[in-house]
């Protein structure tokens, strides 16, 4: 079963495996993002980082993965480098069955929105995020582990976008 959804730029990292793991069961990891499974290397430094079993997917192959990642009796994790993967995954059919994912760290690029520090989003992933929300799922924020979550329309609210 998926236990864990989580969009974070940094993909695998130390938080996600030491206190999520902690906190949420996991057997697996399971990333989707296209640039990550055609680079051999990438795919090697992310499945060498940890002890769990860590799987890498195009957004194409994921579309069935997730699937058979769901009826498992394994726990995973599904990470998303970026929102707009999710929301590719979404206009193909793909629906989250938890109430809610996790948004982590994006960071200031050319043409973004800063939410808070080390969130910054592009006005396409603002609109995979609407999209999102719009489906039902609950949209949480968290730049660190520590940090008290806020909901996607708290931080639309707080810069003005609402």
């Amino acid at each position: 079963m998926i236990t864990y959804y989580r969009v974070d730029e940094r993909v695998i990292h130390g938080q996600t495996l030491n206190v999520v793991t902690r906190q949420v069961p996991c057997d697996g990891i399971i990333v989707v993002d296209d640039e990550i499974a055609a680079d051999p290397y990438f795919c090697g430094l992310f499945k060498g980082m940890t002890n769990y079993k860590v799987l890498i997917f195009s957004v194409e192959a994921a579309m069935r993965k997730l699937l058979e990642a769901e009826k498992s009796a394994k726990n995973y994790f599904v990470i998303f480098k970026h929102p707009t993967t999710l929301g590719e995954l979404l206009h193909r059919g793909y629906r989250i069955k938890l109430p809610g994912i996790m948004i982590g760290p994006q960071v200031a690029r050319p043409g973004t929105t800063t939410f808070f520090p080390t969130m910054c989003l592009t006005k396409e992933e603002i609109a995979a995020l609407d999209e999102i929300a719009a489906s039902g799922v609950e949209i949480r924020m968290q730049s660190i582990l520590n940090q008290v979550p806020v909901t996607w329309q708290e931080a639309k609210r707080k810069i003005g976008m609402d």
